[in-house]
């Protein structure tokens, strides 16, 4: 840490600590937990936890979207032929 001005060298490190502080204890110890099965640090394994939970999400909302353009085509598709 700088005497200067208080926060860590690294920027991940000083994100993650600000976001640990938002982590429940339970999930701040199954992080703990994962970083020393894993051994990489914390700070990684918030990283990847997070990445990949947002890619789940993308998908998730293109899945989403890709049915919703289906269930148009059908709608018109019925339409069209009365029924």
């Amino acid at each position: 840490m700088s005497r200067r001005t208080g926060f860590y060298a690294k920027e991940s490190v000083v994100c993650y600590t600000k976001n640990m502080q938002l982590l429940d204890k339970k999930l701040q110890q199954k992080i703990k937990t994962a970083s020393k099965k894993l051994g990489v640090s914390e700070g990684d394994v918030l990283n990847r936890a997070v990445s990949t939970y947002l890619g789940e999400m993308s998908n998730a909302a293109q899945l989403k979207k890709e049915l919703r353009f289906w269930d148009m085509l059908s709608a018109n598709t019925m339409r069209k032929h009365g029924f």
